[in-house]
């Protein structure tokens, strides 16, 4: 039977081993993960920066648009002053409020 004794003829360093993380691994894990949250962070920001920068452009074609179309009935009510002629015409409605029959059928009346 081999006798066992409780001291080991080896070194320490070598006997202990770790049985978890070492200190440099969290190190290097805790800087991966802030350096991805604030890459992250960042482009949610920048995300967010355009997405305002488009909608600001989107007001402004909106407001060229309404300032073009009021220019434009101010110009058609100088030219011709009958009220009818303007009517729905910044939004190029038809003027007729029924059904129109197709041309293709006939109509008769009794």
């Amino acid at each position: 039977m081999p006798h066992f004794s409780p001291i080991s003829t080896r070194a320490p360093s070598l006997e202990v081993r770790a049985n978890g993380f070492i200190l440099l691994e969290v190190l290097i894990l805790m800087s991966l993960i802030a350096s991805s949250w604030i890459a992250l962070g960042q482009a949610y920001q920048t995300l967010g920066l355009r997405f305002m920068r488009e909608q600001e452009k989107r007001i402004h074609i909106k407001q060229e648009l309404d300032q073009h179309e009021i220019a434009q009935s101010v110009f058609a009510k100088q030219n011709d002053p009958s009220p009818k002629s303007s009517l729905n015409e910044s939004t190029r409605v038809s003027r007729r409020h029924g059904h129109v029959p197709d041309s293709g059928r006939t109509i008769v009346k009794k």
